[in-house]
């Protein structure tokens, strides 16, 4: 395996790392910066605030997407042990 395989391979699994996580980090934003408007509109400076609604967005996100993230993991997996052969020549 030459260099010029070896980053590509890496290439494609940040960007599959990066797809997955995406939904993920996308929700937390949003319910971030929402919280944090709340907050400074009110004054109201309390840790758990954030900390607690962003943890469970992040954990109902997993579980919708569970099904999702495991089909792209498994094919991603998949399509690597099939190019072993051509990976080792």
């Amino acid at each position: 395996m030459d260099i010029d395989v070896a980053s590509d391979l890496l290439k494609r699994t940040l960007e599959l790392a990066f797809i997955i996580t995406s939904p993920v980090l996308a929700g937390v934003f949003i319910i971030g910066i929402t919280i944090a408007i709340f907050q400074a509109a009110t004054q109201i400076n309390e840790m758990t605030l954030t900390f607690v609604p962003k943890l469970l967005l992040a954990l109902v996100i997993m579980f919708l997407l569970s099904n999702w993230f495991l089909i792209e993991i498994t094919d991603f997996t998949r399509e690597i042990w099939l190019q072993i052969p051509e990976l080792v020549r």
